[in-house]
């Protein structure tokens, strides 16, 4: 199971919320679409991430404290090549600067001259000074050198300030340093969250991307830099991207309170930190900037994915060439059919179905209730999901690149660690995590829905 066993357990205790459903009275045994159980949908077995395709680096080009903007040239949304003008400083301040610096420089220079005259005067007298007078003349003579050198130390520190003023009257206009796409423009300044000043243009730059994720520290250790990753298109699930985890900023920890989950089921909220994570990837060829993409972990479940493979545990009556599943027959009602395995995967814990089952079968997980000739009811994934109303009012946005969970439902999220009672979704006592699929919406900014605490209510409904 090695890897795997984490997303399998979750599958398990899925299973066993659609084993619930079957046993209500009258409602039949659930069955499930055989294209979702295979296609990672509903019953998936991966760890998924939400991320955002995003530039391969950003530019920042802050302001001047002591200068005034007179224009700004582009606007948030505008393409911008290398070397094109961004805004341009007004100069009639540095220019008046620039004039006093230089007058300052010119009287420490004036200054200097008159300190060395005076000092060879009181050289030449000092030789022809009697005995008496000497001691006098030679304390002059080192007032004469002290003044001299603290004259120099100022007039380098003026000759520094002239340069940088007249740099800033020559290259009053702020050209862009990289090709790419202004992300936004700070004209009335401001500050970001932990009060720092916010830069006056910022530039993503243009050409290959990378995508960014967030991992909180809950499944932290579920990410390891160089782990290979599939990008995978919320709108079409077929197509998918590789790439390397590259970098994992665990030094810059995102805190935020809309993180919550519970805690040994009472009412005491705790909030996590998120990490940002950065994906390399092998090819960005048909990826858009600012699209809305899962990262899963690559351990070959695209290579899987060509055939039929079912989970194990769906299957009964197993001898290694054949097994039985319950399955739906044409009139609705439960049957036992026969099926021909091929290959098993042990990683997956899956075998390759080569007879007795297609994609669009719907089937059971086996239980008491499964009967030939039970009625059978399909599993209602809507009844998981929270409107996008609903979400918008009660939860709030949720961060862009929020951890999914594993087993994430298609177009869902989970909430983390909402410990059970033994016997109630745990495995041998130890508690896992209660699933409770969201809906997703993002925004036209790019900023991802958030991920919030689900009511116990709806926590208890899903498990039903």
């Amino acid at each position: 199971m090695k890897k795997w066993i984490p997303g399998l357990l979750v599958a398990a205790l899925l299973m066993g919320g659609l084993m619930g459903c079957a046993s209500q009275e009258g409602s039949g045994v659930t069955v499930q679409s055989v294209a979702e159980i295979t296609g990672m949908g509903s019953v998936g077995l991966i760890d998924r991430f939400a991320g955002v395709v995003s530039a391969r680096s950003e530019v920042k080009v802050a302001k001047e404290e002591q200068r005034t903007v007179s224009d700004i040239y582009v606007s948030a949304g505008d393409t911008v090549t290398e070397g094109q003008k961004l805004f341009a400083y007004d100069i009639e301040e540095s220019q008046l600067a620039l004039e006093k610096a230089e007058l300052e420089k010119q009287k420490i220079e004036d200054s200097i001259a008159a300190l060395e005259k005076q000092k060879t005067e009181l050289e030449e007298q000092l030789e022809k000074a009697k005995d008496a007078d000497k001691l006098n003349y030679t304390l002059e003579i080192q007032t004469c050198d002290t003044n001299i050198r603290e004259s120099r130390y100022n007039l380098a520190l003026q000759e520094k300030e002239v340069q940088r003023l007249q740099k800033a009257v020559e290259g009053y206009e702020i050209l862009s340093p990289i090709a790419g796409r202004i992300q936004t423009v700070n004209a009335e300044g401001g500050t970001d969250q932990q009060g720092n000043p916010l830069p006056l243009i910022t530039i993503m730059e243009e050409g290959a991307y990378r995508v960014k994720g967030q991992v909180n520290e809950v499944n932290a250790n579920d990410m390891v830099v160089g782990t290979p990753v599939l990008v995978r298109s919320r709108v079409h699930a077929e197509e998918t991207w590789s790439g390397t985890i590259a970098l994992i900023d665990w030094e810059n920890p995102v805190t935020s309170n809309n993180n919550r989950y519970v805690e040994g089921g009472g009412d005491e909220m705790t909030t996590t930190s998120k990490y940002p994570f950065y994906v390399e990837l092998n090819s960005d060829e048909g990826l858009l900037l600012g699209q809305h993409v899962y990262i899963e972990p690559d351990w070959g479940q695209e290579e899987e994915a060509s055939g039929l493979w079912l989970p194990a545990y769906y299957l009964f009556d197993l001898d290694g060439t054949s097994a039985r599943v319950w399955a739906r027959d044409g009139r609705g009602k439960l049957e036992s059919r026969e099926l021909s395995l091929g290959e098993y995967n042990e990683e997956l814990d899956s075998y390759e179905i080569l007879s007795g089952l297609a994609a669009e079968d719907y089937i059971a997980f086996p239980g008491e209730d499964c009967k030939v000739g039970a009625p059978t009811t399909e599993f209602d994934e809507s009844a998981f999901e929270v409107s996008e109303e609903g979400m918008t009012e009660n939860f709030g946005e949720m961060p862009e690149g929020e951890f999914m969970g594993e087993g994430a439902y298609e177009g869902g999220v989970i909430s983390e660690g909402m410990p059970m009672e033994e016997g109630e979704g745990s495995v041998d006592g130890e508690s896992l995590p209660q699933e409770m699929p969201m809906d997703e919406t993002a925004d036209e900014t790019g900023t991802m829905p958030a991920e919030e605490t689900v009511p116990t209510e709806g926590a208890e409904g899903a498990e039903g």
